[in-house]
């Protein structure tokens, strides 16, 4: 998808240098990338401590299951 930004061009070449990447637009796609990472790490964190679990589940003993 082609789009018109309006972006700081100190901002892209700081990133592009600090990044070793080839051209703006793959720096600009590498940090979309991690911003939506982590975004989505986010919603883990708001779960964290909501999931029951029992307590006495053996992992070890679901193997020898066949």
């Amino acid at each position: 998808m082609s789009t018109k930004l309006s972006l700081d061009d100190q901002l892209v070449a700081s990133a592009v240098l600090l990044g070793q990447h080839c051209s703006e637009n793959e720096a600009v796609m590498v940090a979309l990338e991690q911003s939506v990472q982590r975004l989505q790490q986010r919603t883990i964190f708001e779960v964290f401590g909501k999931i029951g679990y029992d307590k006495n589940y053996v992992h070890r003993r679901q193997r020898n299951v066949k």
